[in-house]
């Protein structure tokens, strides 16, 4: 298993798609768990927000983004508009996986949740590069499970592929690795964190203010840095 990252180049637009599973925001169909903790009105708030974030950040990367949607009708919002919609299948969350990836098997696939807060497109460069030379990618996430799932272009989608997977727990990754060929190469990229509770709720409150406390103290420092050039030079 590896973990060495780096970035992939910027053609080949095609052989690279990233799937965004999601669903339409809308009030009481998102984000169910954090809503029993928070509120459906601030957990919609929360969902809405950071998925349109998170199309805004990875629509424009070398890669053809497409969002999967949990259903057809969902595909109509227009969050969504102007990007290749797939609807997921039936059943739980490795079959819906297995599917996508199957759909994209002569590509390398890598699919991520709407609900991770902090994706960059640095992330999925550094996923993309790691299928160069592995059959399959994972991004780890703090609770166990995984934020990232991605396949290498021919790699064979194995009907059991994600398999006995206890989801939504903290066995999700080591179920999935478990299940795969010991003759595939697997490699980890970045750990990242997503929101399911009213925690891990606090704990992107908490990481929030701190990235805007730092960018506000950088912004303070250039404006110094701004006014004394310009006093040097009267």
């Amino acid at each position: 298993m590896t973990t060495a990252t780096s970035d992939i180049t910027t053609s080949g637009c095609q052989l690279y798609q990233l799937v965004v599973f999601a669903r339409a925001p809308r009030y009481g169909r998102v984000k169910t768990r954090l809503a029993a903790d928070i509120g459906h009105l601030q957990a919609l708030q929360f969902y809405r927000r950071n998925l349109k974030h998170l199309i805004r950040e990875l629509r424009h990367g070398s890669w053809q983004l497409h969002i999967a949607v949990a259903a057809p009708d969902d595909a109509h919002h227009p969050l969504f508009a102007g990007l290749p919609i797939v609807v997921q299948s039936r059943g739980d969350l490795g079959r819906r996986m297995r599917f996508v990836f199957q759909q994209f098997h002569r590509q390398h696939c890598i699919i991520v949740g709407s609900d991770i807060p902090f994706i960059r497109q640095q992330h999925i460069k550094s996923a993309f590069t790691h299928l160069q030379r592995n059959h399959y990618v994972f991004g780890p996430a703090k609770d166990g499970g995984y934020w990232l799932a991605g396949c290498r272009a021919g790699t064979h989608r194995r009907r059991h592929l994600m398999s006995n997977v206890r989801w939504s727990g903290e066995f999700a990754l080591s179920d999935t690795l478990a299940g795969l060929s010991a003759r595939h190469r697997i490699a980890l990229t970045d750990a990242l964190f997503d929101v399911d509770n009213g925690a891990d709720y606090l704990q992107f409150l908490q990481h929030s203010g701190r990235q805007h406390s730092n960018r506000h103290k950088c912004h303070q420092s250039q404006s110094r840095q701004t006014r004394s050039i310009v006093s040097a030079a009267r």
